[in-house]
């Protein structure tokens, strides 16, 4: 059995109700209902992630930041699946 949060609350976390309003904002963008397949790399930096939706169609994300936050075990998925495109983005062991 998994908990991920422990929680009085007889219903579950509805985060994107509390941020809502921060996408609402000029030049903001919330994308539902879509996975991160693949990253897009300048050499030095993310420059894009390729997203997924339930149709299959692959919409283009470009941005200046990016940040994962998507689960330990998901971002590893994303990271090693990028591995061969994006290697120079990846720190090697021995510099942590």
């Amino acid at each position: 059995i998994w908990q991920f949060v422990r929680s009085n609350r007889s219903r579950g976390l509805h985060l994107g109700q509390h941020f809502i309003d921060i996408f609402k904002q000029k030049g903001k963008l919330l994308l539902t209902e879509a996975d991160a397949v693949q990253l897009v790399s300048d050499g030095k930096r993310v420059t894009a992630v390729i997203c997924r939706d339930r149709s299959g169609r692959d919409i283009t994300v470009r941005a200046n930041e990016f940040v994962l936050a998507c689960g330990c075990v998901e971002a590893s998925r994303l990271l090693l699946l990028n591995q061969s495109s994006c290697a120079e983005l990846l720190a090697p062991v021995e510099q942590w």
